[in-house]
């Protein structure tokens, strides 16, 4: 209900947009598994293409 009060909220002379999320959210030990793989992957292929 409070970020609902927040939608089109004048701040500063600036017009604030609250906007929601969709769908389902991730948990911490999926987002640290997917961290690490695009940490090992980016980190490989950098070094490969030298």
């Amino acid at each position: 209900e409070a970020l609902h009060a927040l939608d089109r909220y004048r701040l500063y002379g600036r017009e604030l947009e609250v906007e929601f999320a969709r769908g389902d959210r991730k948990t911490p030990s999926e987002m640290r598994a997917r961290e690490k793989e695009s940490r090992h992957g980016s980190r490989a292929g950098e070094f490969g293409r030298r």
